[in-house]
């Protein structure tokens, strides 16, 4: 499938890529220029105001009132103005490809940016690869068709955020790309693949393992010390989580599979609704894919999920993906936009993989 792209996004970077990126280069050099000089400022101005705080509290045996004052507002607006120029690598990374795009979609048809409102977050909820989030950010979301097979691609950072005030805690679910695919057929059950120890679908009656054994050791701390009335309160609660385990349990109906692929059940684990229909979808050619994709991405993080008449990629990483220049590289070298095309040509790969553009189901 990539020699179907190859020759002609290689024909497009050096007629019409290469020249776009030196007309930029001018620009990327100014803005390059401005942020590090910009940096550098900032530094400069932090440790002239703790020079002369230190300066006035040895000599002067005491702080005055305007080094104090100067040295606030300055340090603000060095804030300010290093917050202003953080934002100048994003920006120009996103005029870049909006500048590309035309060119791009030569090469890859029906390639479209959307709008993050655009995107239903449902579907991430009902795929089970994550655990609960109340919190989303979204950056790049695009859909690309294949051989007629319209595959979206959402670069997401999901979060939970618990409590307020000083008990605020923020924790974070995924920060990477998810691929959601059409399936030409309908599956009956469920099939989750995540790597080991990735948070999924189980991460309910894991919590209350954790949760249950806490509630034991109150309950065993309040017997020794002879509290009476705590032995009681953590004694209901945790009859209560028991009994509370035990329908979730029954209620759960994924189960895990067990693969002949010694090596891949080592770095994967395979939950399932159906046991049959599992083996079926996860096919050794399955298994090659997967891995595919942990190379193209450089990350161990991948899972999948089969639902609905859907199929689901969540691939965690901290890279900055599908991006073709930034003002830190110089846009004469095509190592970036080598690693766009890789990042796109794996994810088309999986069409061809589930036989997506055909009618015979997977």
């Amino acid at each position: 499938m990539r020699s179907q792209y190859k020759q002609k996004f290689y024909e497009l970077y050096i007629k019409e890529i290469l020249p776009l990126f030196m007309d930029y280069e001018p620009k990327r050099r100014r803005l390059l220029f401005t942020f590090i000089s910009s940096t550098v400022i900032f530094s400069v101005v932090l440790l002239f105001n703790f020079y002369n705080i230190v300066v006035n509290k040895i000599f002067c045996n005491s702080t005055q009132p305007e080094v104090i004052i100067m040295t606030i507002i300055t340090t603000i607006i060095s804030i300010i103005i290093l917050f202003i120029v953080s934002g100048m690598n994003k920006k120009f990374k996103k005029e870049l490809k909006s500048a590309c795009e035309p060119i791009f979609k030569k090469c890859f048809h029906e390639l479209v940016w959307d709008k993050c409102e655009n995107f239903d977050n449902d579907i991430l909820i009902k795929s089970n690869l994550f655990s609960s989030f109340n919190r989303e950010y979204y950056d790049d979301i695009f859909t690309i068709t294949h051989k007629g097979v319209n595959v979206k691609v959402v670069e997401v950072h999901l979060q939970d955020v618990q409590g307020s005030g000083k008990s605020r805690r923020v924790y974070d679910v995924f920060k990477g790309v998810v691929i959601v695919l059409p399936s030409n057929k309908t599956v009956k059950a469920q099939t989750v693949v995540t790597t080991k120890g990735d948070r999924n679908v189980n991460n309910t009656i894991t919590g209350l393992y954790v949760t249950l054994i806490s509630v034991l050791l109150l309950v065993i701390s309040s017997i020794v010390v002879r509290d009476i009335f705590n032995f009681i309160l953590y004694g209901v609660v945790f009859i209560g989580m028991i009994a509370y385990y035990l329908i979730i349990k029954r209620k759960n109906k994924f189960h895990g599979v067990k693969l002949e692929d010694v090596e891949f059940d080592k770095k994967f684990q395979v939950i399932s609704e159906d046991q049959l229909e599992a083996r079926y979808l996860v096919t050794p050619a399955f298994m090659d894919r997967l891995k595919g994709l942990q190379t193209a991405f450089g990350t161990q993080k991948v899972k999948c999920s089969f639902f609905d008449d859907q199929i689901m990629f969540a691939i965690s990483t901290n890279k900055d993906l599908f991006e073709v220049g930034s003002l830190f590289a110089s846009l004469d070298k095509s190592r970036q936009v080598n690693n766009f095309f890789n990042e796109l040509t794996s994810i088309l790969n999986l069409v061809d993989h589930f036989k997506l553009d055909q009618s015979i189901g997977l």
